[in-house]
């Protein structure tokens, strides 16, 4: 009998000790978002979609984004990311809308990390 209650808590000894190293590893594993900086909220005045790059200015500054081809170490998106930018641009430029862009400078370029489109 004392075999067994010595097992039976040895085992929700180990239990609790394996949920609290998956719990640790988990907050320890959990992504975090790179500081970036943030451009004015504003109406684009260009947006050009080209075949591997986005190119939006707001206020007088370019922000981009790449498929490939940009400075070495730099982050890329995929072609349907840059699409989605682009149209977000273009729909604020044709309604008189203000879009929010968050962006990393990467190798002198104003890279973008992700575009808001206000009401």
């Amino acid at each position: 009998m004392l075999n067994m209650q010595f097992a039976t808590r040895s085992i929700k000894q180990v239990g609790s000790a394996l949920i609290a190293a998956v719990l640790a590893t988990g907050v320890c594993l959990t992504p975090t978002i790179a500081l970036a900086a943030n451009s004015p909220t504003a109406i684009p005045t260009t947006v050009a979609l080209g075949k591997s790059n986005v190119f939006i200015s707001i206020s007088g500054v370019g922000y981009e984004a790449y498929t490939s081809g940009q400075p070495s170490g730099c982050p890329v998106v995929s072609a349907d990311t840059l699409k989605l930018w682009s149209s977000f641009a273009q729909s604020a430029v044709l309604s008189g809308k203000t879009i929010f862009v968050r962006y990393t400078d990467c190798g002198g370029l104003h890279l973008i990390d992700t575009i808001d489109l206000n009401h």
